[in-house]
């Protein structure tokens, strides 16, 4: 999963930097969790990943 565009703001396609606060609010709270928060939202996110391909 490419989450780039999301640190960055840059989108990969026409490589124009768009300001979004709700990202970069989320951004800046991911970095304020602690190692295991940040474990578990990754693993939830792996999890999810993993189910939308068994779907379809």
């Amino acid at each position: 999963m490419d989450l780039n565009w999301l640190l960055t703001g840059v989108d990969p396609v026409d490589g124009i930097t768009y300001e979004d606060h709700h990202e970069k609010e989320l951004v800046e709270t991911y970095r304020k969790l602690n190692g295991y928060d940040k474990n578990e939202i990754i693993e939830i996110v792996h999890l999810k990943a993993r189910l939308s391909r068994i779907r379809d």
